[in-house]
Protein backbone atom coordinates (compact mmCIF):
# COMPACT_ATOMS: atom_id res chain seq x y z
CA UNK A 1 0.00 0.00 0.00
CA UNK A 2 1.47 3.09 -1.09
CA UNK A 3 0.51 5.27 1.81
CA UNK A 4 2.32 3.30 4.11
CA UNK A 5 5.40 3.58 2.44
CA UNK A 6 4.93 7.72 2.57
CA UNK A 7 4.02 7.65 6.64
CA UNK A 8 6.36 4.47 6.96
CA UNK A 9 7.79 4.17 11.16
CA UNK A 10 5.43 6.24 12.11
CA UNK A 11 2.70 4.25 11.95
CA UNK A 12 1.87 2.13 14.79
CA UNK A 13 -1.00 -0.39 13.48
CA UNK A 14 -3.67 0.07 10.34
CA UNK A 15 -7.19 -1.14 11.01
CA UNK A 16 -10.27 -1.66 8.70
CA UNK A 17 -12.93 0.33 10.10
CA UNK A 18 -15.88 0.89 7.11
CA UNK A 19 -18.58 -1.46 6.63
CA UNK A 20 -16.71 -3.26 4.05
CA UNK A 21 -15.17 -4.96 6.95
CA UNK A 22 -18.51 -5.89 8.74
CA UNK A 23 -20.06 -9.21 7.71
CA UNK A 24 -23.57 -8.53 6.12
CA UNK A 25 -23.34 -5.15 5.47
CA UNK A 26 -23.95 -3.55 2.26
CA UNK A 27 -20.42 -2.27 0.96
CA UNK A 28 -19.87 1.41 0.23
CA UNK A 29 -17.14 2.08 -2.67
CA UNK A 30 -15.03 3.56 0.14
CA UNK A 31 -11.98 2.13 1.64
CA UNK A 32 -11.44 3.29 5.43
CA UNK A 33 -8.52 3.24 7.07
CA UNK A 34 -7.79 4.03 11.09
CA UNK A 35 -4.43 4.62 11.57
CA UNK A 36 -2.50 4.97 14.93
CA UNK A 37 0.83 7.20 14.69
CA UNK A 38 3.43 7.43 17.08
CA UNK A 39 3.23 11.46 16.27
CA UNK A 40 1.47 13.73 14.71
CA UNK A 41 3.88 16.47 14.00
CA UNK A 42 6.51 13.87 12.25
CA UNK A 43 3.04 13.32 9.99
CA UNK A 44 3.25 16.66 8.50
CA UNK A 45 5.80 15.89 6.38
CA UNK A 46 3.71 13.15 4.99
CA UNK A 47 1.47 16.02 3.91
CA UNK A 48 3.02 16.16 0.41
CA UNK A 49 3.51 13.24 -0.45
CA UNK A 50 0.35 12.01 -0.02
CA UNK A 51 -1.37 14.98 -1.97
CA UNK A 52 1.11 13.66 -4.75
CA UNK A 53 -1.36 9.99 -4.37
CA UNK A 54 -4.49 12.03 -4.43
CA UNK A 55 -4.98 12.52 -0.50
CA UNK A 56 -6.60 16.03 0.97
CA UNK A 57 -5.02 16.64 4.47
CA UNK A 58 -8.68 17.71 6.17
CA UNK A 59 -6.21 17.90 9.16
CA UNK A 60 -8.10 17.86 12.76
CA UNK A 61 -11.82 17.79 11.16
CA UNK A 62 -12.56 18.31 14.91
CA UNK A 63 -11.04 15.99 16.91
CA UNK A 64 -7.80 17.40 17.95
CA UNK A 65 -6.35 14.25 18.49
CA UNK A 66 -6.82 13.01 14.73
CA UNK A 67 -5.60 14.08 11.14
CA UNK A 68 -8.21 12.93 8.42
CA UNK A 69 -6.82 12.52 4.84
CA UNK A 70 -9.65 11.71 1.64
CA UNK A 71 -8.56 10.67 -1.64
CA UNK A 72 -10.53 13.64 -3.41
CA UNK A 73 -11.88 13.55 -7.25
CA UNK A 74 -15.02 13.05 -8.30
CA UNK A 75 -15.51 9.60 -6.55
CA UNK A 76 -14.16 9.62 -2.99
CA UNK A 77 -12.36 6.01 -2.76
CA UNK A 78 -10.23 6.15 0.42
CA UNK A 79 -10.33 7.48 3.88
CA UNK A 80 -7.16 7.48 6.37
CA UNK A 81 -8.10 8.10 10.12
CA UNK A 82 -4.86 8.94 11.73
CA UNK A 83 -4.85 9.04 15.35
CA UNK A 84 -2.17 9.54 17.90
CA UNK A 85 -1.61 6.04 19.89
CA UNK A 86 -2.92 7.61 23.17
CA UNK A 87 -5.53 9.34 21.99
CA UNK A 88 -6.99 6.50 19.82
CA UNK A 89 -7.63 4.76 23.36
CA UNK A 90 -10.09 6.96 24.45
CA UNK A 91 -12.26 6.22 21.53
CA UNK A 92 -12.02 2.35 21.61
CA UNK A 93 -14.46 0.83 23.35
Amino acid sequence: VLWQSIIGKNTITSHHISNTSVANLPAKAIIDRLLEASNLLVLKKSYLPLASLGYVAKDENAITSRRDFQKAGAQRSHYLDVFKKLALQLFVI
